[in-house]
């Protein structure tokens, strides 16, 4: 048993010990997303720490079958029922451990296409804060020379100023986000090197799935964690002749069986909230990419007549401030509507690695 354990403690603590130095070299500029997929899947640390413990329940597993000299014929033995109920338990959380790691990784990978959409948004938050910053300069610049000209408030005058600081604020608080974002994103495929220059390829694509009942269904019947909650409710019910304590096993068999339909109705909330959301978004999509092509067309039209002096700089910049946060506004829908439909494939019994790193 010390022999098989061993190895198992070692790798522990490599893992610990040597990820937060791995590939320190390395070059993150430029970044895909498909890149910092295959990254969290080679570093990170629950992604291990679960493949630890399929592992481990593994040695446990092999533990249990060096001490069982023979499988009981359903007549209580004291001692030795018990060892063979722990057997079929341990061989169920086996099961569970190996479906719950190949799970992990499908739902990485959405967490990255997640938090990779998230650092993206965030620049183009940034873009739009500076924007928005240009304009407020230019207006409590115009306003404050109004008032020493008597053509304007005190009143009008902090108005403008209040609005001034309020962008300089936004924009700090969008460095900031964008900041963070790096962070996660950097966590979550295991690096220390800066996140920079990620590339935004991602384009609008109408989601293919079924009816909402059809989809509800097709999770309801591939989901692992539906199957892992029925698996060992079954396997839990079906050890409770060799349990030392037959009414505590009844009473475990019981919650095992409510804890499945329990697995079972939040697998069917998530997925129609998924699947109705990813419907909205598609509406949503139209009709900023609307609203986006009728700004650029107006930015077109004003920049030609900030050229010949028809419009102020101060229109350049607010027409150019209102196409910004639209086209911002579009980006964030379609970053959402992808990470839903990718996770709502997941959900479905999808593979998304194979699907995405083909």
């Amino acid at each position: 048993m010390l022999k098989r354990i061993l190895p198992i403690v070692m790798a522990c603590l490599i893992v610990f010990m040597v990820l937060p130095n791995a590939f320190a070299s390395e070059n993150t500029s430029g970044l895909t997303l498909n890149e910092a997929i295959k990254m969290a899947l080679e570093r990170n640390r629950d992604l291990k720490i679960q493949e630890l413990n399929v592992d481990k329940a593994s040695e446990q597993l092999e533990d249990l079958e060096d001490t069982i000299k023979y499988i009981p014929d359903g007549t209580y033995i004291p001692g030795v029922s018990s060892v063979y109920g722990n057997y079929l338990l341990t061989q169920a959380n086996e099961r569970v451990a190996e479906k719950t790691y190949e799970n992990m990784k499908q739902q990485i990978a959405v967490d990255v296409k997640n938090q990779y959409y998230d650092v993206l948004k965030n620049i183009k938050q940034v873009e739009v804060a500076e924007k928005a910053l240009k304009v407020a300069e230019t207006h409590a610049r115009q306003a404050r020379a109004k008032y020493d000209l008597g053509m304007l408030t005190k009143a009008d005058l902090y108005n403008f100023e209040t609005q001034e600081l309020n962008a300089k604020t936004s924009l700090t608080t969008a460095k900031n986000n964008l900041e963070t974002s790096k962070t996660k994103l950097a966590m979550l495929i295991g690096t220390s090197n800066e996140i920079s220059n990620l590339i935004d390829d991602v384009v609008f694509e109408k989601s293919n799935f079924s009816t909402l009942e059809n989809v509800v269904n097709k999770a309801l019947s591939q989901r692992y964690e539906i199957w892992a909650a029925e698996h060992v409710a079954s396997v839990t019910k079906r050890v409770q002749e060799y349990m030392d304590n037959y009414k505590v096993s009844q009473i475990d068999s019981k919650i095992k069986d409510l804890g499945a339909g329990k697995t079972k109705d939040q697998i069917e909330q998530q997925v129609e909230t998924l699947y109705l959301s990813v419907e909205q978004m598609e509406n949503t999509y139209e009709t900023l990419n609307r609203k986006v092509t009728m700004l650029e067309e107006k930015l077109r039209i004003t920049v030609a007549q900030n050229k010949v002096g028809m419009a102020t700089n101060l229109q350049l910049q607010e027409t150019e401030q209102a196409y910004q946060s639209a086209l911002a506004e579009l980006k964030q829908t379609v970053y959402l509507h992808d990470v839903a439909k990718s996770q709502l494939f997941v959900l479905t019994g999808g593979n998304i690695l194979s699907q995405m790193l083909s």
